[in-house]
């Protein structure tokens, strides 16, 4: 197997002696965004699932243990997933949203997005899955 490109090693090479001696430390981890994921039941047969934040690999696990924790619910028809508030979704995410409808629908139960915010729109839109999901 071949070793990385020598362009890149050299502009590597060149970012990281000029990175030496400034403010910012090489190896500084870069700050994560949270997700924030908020349960609440308006009525006996929906739960609405309210999400804030960046949805990545880091933390997409979050939302399907969520949708899970509300399918133990008797009767529940219906989960809404509220995207207003979440600004990024990577492929990680996606995946996780799909896990959560097909969880959803192995129960019974439908699983929808609402007001779904524009990048994360687009997001969807450009990856083919708007149509997968009922997206309110």
């Amino acid at each position: 197997m071949r070793g990385p490109h020598l362009g890149t090693v050299r502009w590597l090479r060149a970012a990281n002696s000029a990175l030496k001696g400034s403010a910012m430390p090489v190896d500084q981890s870069w700050d994560i965004a949270p997700l924030l994921i908020e349960t609440r039941a308006p009525g006996d047969v929906r739960a609405v699932i309210t999400v804030a934040g960046e949805m990545d690999r880091d933390n997409c696990g979050d939302i399907r243990v969520a949708v899970g924790e509300v399918l133990y619910r008797d009767g529940l028809e219906r989960i809404s997933i509220d995207l207003s508030r979440l600004t990024f979704l990577d492929s990680s995410g996606i995946r996780e949203l799909l896990l959560c409808r097909r969880d959803a629908r192995l129960c019974g139960c439908e699983l929808d997005l609402v007001d779904v915010h524009p990048h994360v729109h687009q997001v969807l839109d450009v990856s083919g899955l708007l149509a997968e999901f009922s997206v309110g």
